[in-house]
């Protein structure tokens, strides 16, 4: 939907991370009148004249701003130097306020533009149109596109602008809103009114989901759900925005967590020392009651002296006790907390002689331990507030990692339709299916199958031809590799496995089926899908030996409807109209029906008498699929499923040796390329028929279903009739 003329002006979305370290600084200084006591670590004022300044000050990185340390690099409210706080809507980025844009505007110079309609900036920033074109869509020109339409200078949504509804200058009243190209005070067309606008709330920031559901700074909406968006120097460290600067779990980055006691400062894990200690050689020590480090780390006392208030002495001075040769306080000393055998544990400070966990940057104690409940998942808003495993802690509310998908491993996935991850994670759909509505679906065809699979071998597949409609699926042969795959067989004729499919085998017409798809190439295999399956463009005839390729040809089919139908059809009936390509260099030359058809027929009849589905009458040259024969003549075509009376052999002759029984004699074959090979002397036999004939070779048309009347020459080819 564009975005309404109203609208047109830049969005800006304030978005202000910024991070500042919690640090110990020094003590305070005196008044003007007289100077002040020392901080903790610090010395006291001067005894006129203005307050004295605190002690240490702040860390490298950290600036010292009204008596807090902060980060100038991030700090809004101190950019680059005390007080320099950034104006509304934007963000301190390296010790700079810059503007940040959202909502699909884009920042062209000071100020956010949408590219998409902006004539000043169309397209990209600068990009001005010329002062008689509009910008849509990000192209200068004298239309507008996507749905919107030319008012004035500007290409504007008249289905959602109050002031041009339903059309150029046509505004509506005061408090109604324009929805659907009317003026009116409810929205239409999957927009909500929130006060006085109609809105997406599945994209609008502040409106996401509901009117007045606004999103955390740092995010934007999607789907009608906040969504997490990492800026102002944050990183994003496992499903949060961490400020690696201070983050005492990401310090200097996502992997580094600080250990137990330690706090993170300018990037690097550093003792945090508490309660008026500092940090001297990996350890927390008084200075003021130190032996080891007196006064300053370093400076250990003499054997006999103890250090008290700071200087080294043989007694202990007020408020300490002398423990282990050294004086300590008692209500500071971790290691002699409230006595001199009391030690606290690691992370714990002594306050006020009692051990307990003090926490620093943002962080509160959680059991052991402390975490920012504003990102730790298992504390999330509240100690012990466990989030979900597939959810993250953001701004102290869990949130989804993958809104309205499913995470699995490291993936957000759609289990509705991912094949791998079907209904649920891991539920993988077999090769050639597809996911749908979250349950794996069968193919169609292996056409379909290739589709979904585009890697998956050739091979057997079980298809669905109507889905979730009454058929019962099947398995079929698929070819995945020939001129592109997705192949389904629909016919094989082994011309050695001792069935013979010939003109008159009733399986050419009637419905049922023969073999199985196991052994579909080598042994007579008709599939349900060479009754059922409609819809195929194109057919390939392939000759192979027992699923050993040798050659093929591929043409248009004539129309989608099933073999089945084509061969009840009656005589030459045309299948295949025009050759798309073909394989044929290995062919033997003696080979007809794949080497040299330009078209495919049915029940291709070359009648010199008869009708080739009569039966008995004439003297029919038929073959239930072969090739288009311009003068029709005996003995020359050869197909598959033959039926020809050889009508050269006449009574009281002889011909390469066959003795003539009557007028003619009759012969049948599987798979015959060419008869002319049976009257080869040099070279007798035949190829691609099984044997069943007499071995005497004497020419009979006692039975039709064999074909023996000649010997073998050695070459034995199998077809298969494949549809896609």
């Amino acid at each position: 939907m564009s975005t309404p003329s109203f609208a047109l002006s830049v969005r800006i979305v304030a978005l202000a991370l910024a991070s500042s370290a919690a640090v110990s600084c020094g003590g305070s200084g005196g008044s003007s009148a007289s100077g002040g006591a020392g901080g903790t670590t610090g010395s006291g004022g001067t005894g006129t004249g203005a307050a004295g300044t605190g002690g240490a000050g702040c860390p490298a990185g950290l600036l010292e701003c009204s008596g807090a340390c902060v980060d100038p690099q991030v700090d809004p409210a101190h950019c680059g130097s005390c007080d320099a706080a950034c104006a509304g809507g934007q963000i301190c980025a390296a010790g700079a306020c810059a503007l940040v844009c959202s909502g699909g505007t884009t920042l062209c110079g000071e100020a956010c533009a949408d590219t998409d309609l902006d004539p000043a900036n169309c397209g990209a920033c600068g990009n001005a149109c010329k002062a008689e074109e509009v910008c849509s869509a990000g192209k200068c020109g004298f239309t507008c596109v996507g749905g919107t339409e030319k008012c004035g200078g500007l290409c504007v949504d008249t289905a959602l602008d109050p002031a041009h509804c339903g059309g150029c200058d046509k505004p509506c009243a005061p408090g109604e809103l324009c929805s659907a190209g009317a003026c009116g005070v409810t929205c239409s067309g999957g927009t909500t009114a929130c006060g006085a606008a109609c809105v997406d709330t599945d994209l609008d920031p502040a409106n996401c989901g509901a009117c007045g559901t606004v999103c955390q700074a740092g995010e934007v909406c999607s789907a009608g759900a906040c969504d997490l968006v990492c800026n102002g120097g944050t990183t994003l460290c496992g499903g949060a925005c961490a400020d690696t600067s201070v983050d005492p779990a990401h310090c200097g980055d996502c992997a580094t967590a600080c250990g137990p006691g330690e706090v993170c400062v300018a990037g690097a894990c550093s003792l945090a020392c508490t309660g008026g200690t500092t940090a001297c050689d990996g350890g927390c020590s008084d200075l003021a009651v130190d032996p080891m480090h007196c006064g300053a780390c370093g400076n250990a006392c003499a054997p006999g002296e103890v250090c008290s208030t700071g200087t080294c002495a043989l007694s202990c001075g007020p408020g300490t006790t002398a423990c282990g040769g050294g004086c300590v306080d008692l209500a500071l000393d971790p290691a002699h907390c409230g006595d001199c055998a009391t030690a606290c544990a690691a992370g714990q400070s002594c306050v006020s002689g009692v051990c307990a966990l003090v926490c620093a940057g943002g962080t509160v104690p959680c059991g052991n331990a402390c975490v920012s409940t504003a990102s730790d998942p298992a504390n999330c808003g509240a100690c012990g507030n466990a989030c979900a495993a597939d959810a993250a802690c953001i701004g102290g509310a869990c949130s989804p990692l993958c809104p309205g998908l499913t995470k699995c491993g490291a993936a957000c996935v759609d289990v509705q339709s991912s094949a791998q991850n079907c209904g649920a994670c891991g539920n993988v759909c077999a090769a050639g299916s597809s996911c749908s509505a979250a349950a794996c679906k069968l193919p169609a065809s292996c056409l379909e199958a290739h589709t979904n699979s585009p890697a998956a071998p050739s091979g057997v597949y079980t298809i669905d031809l109507d889905g979730s409609g009454p058929k019962v699926p099947f398995d079929v042969r698929c070819d995945m590799t020939t001129a592109g795959g997705g192949w389904t067989l629909a016919l094989n004729l082994d011309t050695s496995d001792g069935h013979v499919m010939w003109w008159a085998d009733a399986l050419w017409t009637n419905t049922a089926t023969f073999g199985t798809a196991a052994t579909a190439l080598t042994a007579d295999h008709k599939s349900e899908a060479y009754n059922s399956l409609t819809g195929a463009a194109q057919i390939l005839i392939a000759v192979h030996m027992e699923g050993t390729p040798v050659g093929s040809k591929r043409f248009t089919k004539v129309n989608g409807a099933t073999l089945l139908s084509h061969m009840q059809g009656g005589d030459n009936t045309l299948i295949g109209t025009a050759v798309l390509g073909s394989d044929i260099a290995a062919l033997i030359p003696q080979e007809r029906v794949v080497r040299l058809s330009t078209q495919l027929y049915a029940n291709h009849c070359v009648a010199t008498g008869g009708a080739c589905t009569s039966g008995s009458a004439g003297s029919p040259d038929g073959d239930r699929i072969g090739s288009h024969e311009a003068i029709p003549s005996d003995n020359v075509g050869g197909g598959l499923g033959n039926w020809h009376d050889m009508r050269y052999c006449c009574a009281g002759q002889t011909y390469a040796g066959k003795t003539c029984v009557g007028a003619a004699f009759r012969t049948s074959a599987e798979a015959q390329g060419s008869w002319g090979l049976c009257y080869t002397a040099t070279n007798p036999g035949y190829f691609g028929s099984d044997i069943f004939g007499p071995a005497a070779n004497t020419c009979s048309d006692a039975n039709c279903g064999f074909s023996g009347w000649s010997s073998p020459n050695g070459t034995e080819y199998d077809y298969a009739i494949w549809l896609r």
